[in-house]
């Protein structure tokens, strides 16, 4: 019994103070002051979104500087990289012309001396048949 009681007494107190602050919140007074503070709390929780929004947005922007700025340098270095690789192919196909006019020079030098030889050859042929035929 004293449990129940001591639960009535509880839930009086608590309906008691639940009807106090109703009636305050009632008088004009009051609750033109919480409109006030409830405007306030508002207006502070959106200046807050509005200033995390751009703090955001401001890192947002310097990433994408540096992002930017990277990608520039990448580009630039595959740009040094592919001019090196073009340079040095270059080089070499120049070099290989090169040997083969070289080569070729060379083969037709020892083509016309081939040449040169086999003429002799057949001129001393021809002059041996005539002194055979004699």
């Amino acid at each position: 019994m004293k449990s129940e009681n001591s639960r009535l007494l509880l839930g009086l107190g608590i309906g008691a103070l639940v009807g106090v602050a109703v009636g305050y919140l009632m008088t004009q007074e009051h609750r033109q002051k919480l409109k006030e503070h409830l405007q306030g709390v508002g207006h502070g929780i959106k200046d807050g979104a509005q200033s995390v929004f751009s703090k955001v947005k401001a890192s947002a922007e310097r990433t994408g500087s540096k992002f930017a700025e990277k990608t520039g340098e990448w580009v630039d270095d595959a740009g040094e990289k592919a001019k090196t690789v073009a340079d040095d192919l270059s080089q070499k196909a120049d070099d290989f012309r090169q040997y083969m006019d070289e080569r070729a020079a060379f083969d037709e030098q020892q083509h016309a001396q081939h040449a040169e030889n086999f003429r002799k050859d057949i001129g001393n042929q021809r002059d041996r048949k005539k002194q055979a035929d004699k």
